[in-house]
């Protein structure tokens, strides 16, 4: 009897191996779902760190040039929830024109919002923060932290040393910091620099 020798795979062998290479298919598309996943959550994230970022510069920028003034009509007024003044780096209008500015917080509807309006502008929401509280406080170069500007501890006509916009919600508190970086005590008269 001679015995017969096979070459090739059993019918159960190659079942075996389509469905190991089958269940191999499978983990790795569900790897790459995850990944993909992960990849577009750290996209949003980056998206909205940016955009915030960015708002947040506008305001720090409008701020870092305000411009002092010992005329009560050209004066720098500040506010927990408003603060208005004239800036040479104005959002919307020419840069380097004296422009007269307002940030405004709001609260409506549990959501706090960051506006800012300008001369001939039509006011434009800048940030908002879902169930959180804004405010502003100011602080003179000796001074604590104030709730307005000016106070009985300053002059009039000053501008604060640092403008902070405090930032109170779910996720922590966090503070934005502005520093004037210009003169901080006032002149008499800036209408020939303005229209």
């Amino acid at each position: 009897m001679s015995a017969r020798t096979e070459k090739g795979f059993t019918l159960v062998e190659v079942m075996v191996v389509i469905a190991i290479t089958g269940m191999i298919a499978v983990l790795l598309l569900e790897m790459m779902t995850i990944m993909f996943r992960g990849y577009d959550q750290v996209g949003r994230i980056q998206a909205r760190l940016a955009q915030e970022t960015m708002q947040l510069q506008w305001f720090r920028e409008t701020i870092g040039v305000m411009a002092a003034s010992l005329d009560e009509e050209f004066a720098f007024e500040g506010s927990a929830k408003e603060i208005t003044g004239y800036t040479m780096a104005p959002l919307l209008s020419e840069q380097g024109k004296l422009t007269r500015i307002k940030w405004r917080i709001e609260e409506a509807e549990g959501e706090s919002r960051l506006i800012y309006h300008e001369t001939d502008y039509t006011p434009m929401t800048v940030g908002s923060w879902r169930d959180s509280e804004l405010r502003f406080e100011y602080r003179g170069q000796r001074s604590n932290w104030l709730g307005g500007w000016p106070d009985e501890q300053v002059p009039v006509g000053s501008l604060p040393f640092r403008i902070k916009l405090a930032i109170e919600g779910a996720e922590g508190p966090r503070e934005v910091y502005a520093a004037i970086n210009v003169r901080r005590l006032g002149r008499y008269d800036f209408r020939d620099l303005i229209d």
